[in-house]
Order: structure tokens, then sequence, then C-alpha cells
């Protein structure tokens, strides 16, 4: 995997209690998102990459609430869906992508506006296909 270097943006400074070590040693990163070409693959750190498809209902629910669980304890969740109902429950911050690449970041307290622009963008085209057969 390799990183597209002009495309990293700092998103932030963030701490939080070392996984292992006795109360008070932190870990401090600083964050960066961006985009990439290759093959994401487990290293240092992230034990696992795993591709979650939503199936139904039960089984998104319960997703959710293992994602919020670990959220708790200060874990870094990545995220990749196409269901905002589930991104704006867990999710701090939310990166619109368009052909691969980060469109617009929106942060929790803008996700009304996300939303509603993906309501729009979802009634014009309902509206398109609508046209001419009405």
């Amino acid at each position: 995997m390799d990183l597209i270097q002009d495309s990293l943006k700092f998103v932030g400074d963030f701490e939080a209690q070392a996984h292992g070590h006795p109360k008070g040693v932190l870990v401090k990163m600083q964050c960066y998102q961006g985009n990439y070409q290759g093959e994401l693959k487990p290293d240092s750190e992230i034990e696992e990459i795993v591709w979650l498809k939503y199936k139904d209902i039960e089984s998104n629910e319960k997703i959710l609430q293992l994602l919020l669980r670990l959220k708790s304890t200060n874990k870094i969740i990545i995220i990749a869906s196409h269901i905002i109902e589930s991104l704006t429950r867990i999710c701090d911050r939310i990166n619109l992508l368009e052909g691969g690449v980060i469109k617009t970041t929106y942060e929790k307290s803008d996700f009304s506006i996300l939303e509603n622009e993906l309501k729009d963008k979802v009634k014009l085209k309902i509206d398109e296909a609508l046209d001419g057969l009405i």
C-alpha cells in the first residue's frame, strides 16, 4: 500500500491510555487522512482488517453495538460503508469519497448537512428516472 502524498491532511493530535501499560502511560498520535493505492494489510499495531457486508438489520445492529463498545475503550475504528444511518451513530467524523478520493470531511455537528445532501442526490436520481414515465 502506498500513500498518495499530496492527498494527506492533518486531522489532529490524540492521546489515550496505553493498552497493557501502567495507568498514566499514554500513547500520543498525530493523525492524518489521505488516499492510497494498493492493498491494505495488517501491520504493526493493526492486528486485523475486516470488510463487513450489510446482510440484515440484526447483524448490522450487532456490529454497531460491538463497534460502540470498542469506541468506548478509546480504540480507533476506521469504517467504510454506504449505510449513512450506521455511520452517523458511531462516527465522530465522516469522509465522503467520490471516485476513491476524499471529497468532503464532515464533523459530527455537520452530519445532518451530509444526510440532507445525500437525500437530495437520491431524490434527484429518482426524479430523473421517473421523468418521462409519469
